[in-house]
């Protein structure tokens, strides 16, 4: 939520005016900084405004259903690699980035924090839907394709992206399971050559921790994300192998 700088947790939680308006600012973000330049952009190539991005629905339906357990196989290591890349120490710089995101993960919980299944479904729009959409509109569907005609190297094409759309998100703490999961989402897309399984897992990824913290703050439950952190060496070792499977069947079912 980059544009949630501008306004402080402290001003949000005074005014839910703010909050509203900050819902609205993250909306025509999303639409102007990422939507717009992928549809002008496939227009530009292509005369039309989804032709690039690849946005028929993909040949081998079972792709469209093999990204959810993909996605949730992949939790686990996710989540730990999550809590390492917490305990970095970033030297000179380290103060500033905690501080960076200690007031991100305050200025989320003031977006989030809503008491109504309205509420609930308003953030899952903004930040399941829209927020997946857009996204991958812009770095799977135009960037990384950019790239991989420009370097004539998916793989390269493939990470390059999912460490810029990591750097983006400018939460450094959590920098390396997010570039995982564009790498996740770079390959998903590269293989099915349709734009639709990796909005299908990016909405689903969002979406459940937009439920997982309604849940928790309107239960005073743990949240899942949270407790879930330091699985078992050995259900880490299972449920990276399910993972392992599972993108190895997408891969071997690649389209042609």
């Amino acid at each position: 939520m980059n544009n949630a700088s501008m306004l402080t947790a402290a001003s949000l939680q005074a005014n839910p005016t703010h909050v509203t308006m900050l819902k609205w600012m993250q909306i025509i973000s999303a639409l102007f900084s990422f939507l717009m330049p992928a549809l002008l952009f496939s227009k530009a190539q292509t005369e039309d405004w989804f032709s690039f991005i690849q946005t028929k629905l993909p040949r081998k339906s079972w792709s469209l259903i093999l990204a959810i357990p993909v996605l949730v196989s992949l939790y686990p290591l996710i989540l730990r690699i999550g809590k390492w890349n917490e305990g970095l120490h970033f030297g000179a710089a380290d103060k500033i980035l905690r501080d960076m995101e200690a007031q991100a993960a305050m200025l989320t919980e003031v977006f989030l924090d809503v008491h109504s299944i309205a509420g609930l479904i308003g953030n899952i729009i903004i930040v399941g839907l829209i927020a997946a959409l857009t996204e991958e509109f812009f770095f799977r569907g135009t960037l990384q394709r950019v790239l991989q005609l420009w370097l004539k190297n998916p793989h390269i094409a493939i990470w390059t992206t999912a460490i810029l759309f990591s750097f983006l998100h400018m939460q450094f703490l959590g920098f390396f399971p997010r570039m995982l999961m564009g790498a996740v989402l770079g390959y998903t897309y590269y293989w099915t050559k349709s734009i639709w399984p990796s909005v299908i897992m990016h909405f689903v990824n969002n979406s459940t921790q937009v439920i997982d913290f309604y849940i928790s703050k309107n239960s005073q439950q743990k949240q899942w994300f949270d407790d879930h952190a330091n699985t078992s060496v050995i259900m880490l070792i299972s449920w990276t192998m399910v993972a392992g499977l599972l993108i190895y069947g997408l891969y071997k079912r690649r389209e042609a």
